[in-house]
């Protein structure tokens, strides 16, 4: 996941994160968890993300949620 993309786009609709949570049914800290990496997003709770931040584009969705950082 591209971390850096996913708040950017979270900050730049104005969204609160609170919202996301509760339109996932998940907690805060569970989306915390979701954002730095710790657990992963379901494919439904991605879906519900595109929804709620109107990504409609195929390829954004790969770009955010589907990034894989190769170490060196």
């Amino acid at each position: 996941m591209n971390r850096e993309a996913l708040e950017q786009l979270i900050n730049d609709k104005g969204i609160k994160k609170n919202f996301i949570s509760k339109s996932l049914d998940i907690t805060d800290q569970a989306l915390y968890n979701k954002l730095s990496g710790k657990s992963d997003f379901t494919r439904g709770e991605v879906e519900i993300l595109c929804d709620v931040l109107g990504i409609t584009n195929p390829e954004d969705v790969m770009s955010i949620f589907f990034t894989q950082q190769v170490d060196q």
